[in-house]
């Protein structure tokens, strides 16, 4: 798994589809909001049947500190540009399989030819203009 940081901030994580360890992979801390799992289970494994239990949690104090977001590419190719403070600190290619859990800063996507992605980010969302700031390249 690919981190990348400006100074100490993390931004994002790359993880690519060879990278899978087989069984249960966890990449998120247990604290964040969003818990993220890579699992590669053999054929015949069973995952015992199960429900999460509700537990109190401060939702929206935990959701001020940043969106977390999870970009899982079904298909394609594409450059992934993580920013902070609106200035690029790296690109990075993601091709089918692969994924991106981006933690801070912000991020733009360019395809670089006809691609699938999944997306996964922490809620509500409302729209566009209340819950993005877009800024140029």
């Amino acid at each position: 798994m690919q981190k990348i940081y400006h100074q100490d901030h993390l931004l994002g994580m790359i993880v690519r589809e060879e990278e899978f360890l087989t069984g249960y992979n966890f990449v998120s801390p247990q604290d964040w909001l969003l818990q993220i799992g890579f699992n590669n289970y053999q054929g015949g494994f069973n995952c015992q049947p199960h429900e999460h239990l509700q537990r109190p949690a401060n939702v929206m104090a935990e959701a001020s500190k940043n969106v977390i977001e999870v970009l899982h590419v079904l298909k394609g190719r594409c450059l992934l540009q993580l920013y902070w403070q609106d200035k690029p600190v790296e690109a990075v290619e993601l091709k089918t399989g692969d994924s991106a859990v981006l933690v801070a800063g912000g991020h733009g996507i360019k395809m670089l030819e006809p691609t699938k992605i999944f997306e996964v980010k922490q809620g509500p969302y409302v729209s566009r203009d209340l819950d993005k700031r877009c800024f140029n390249e």
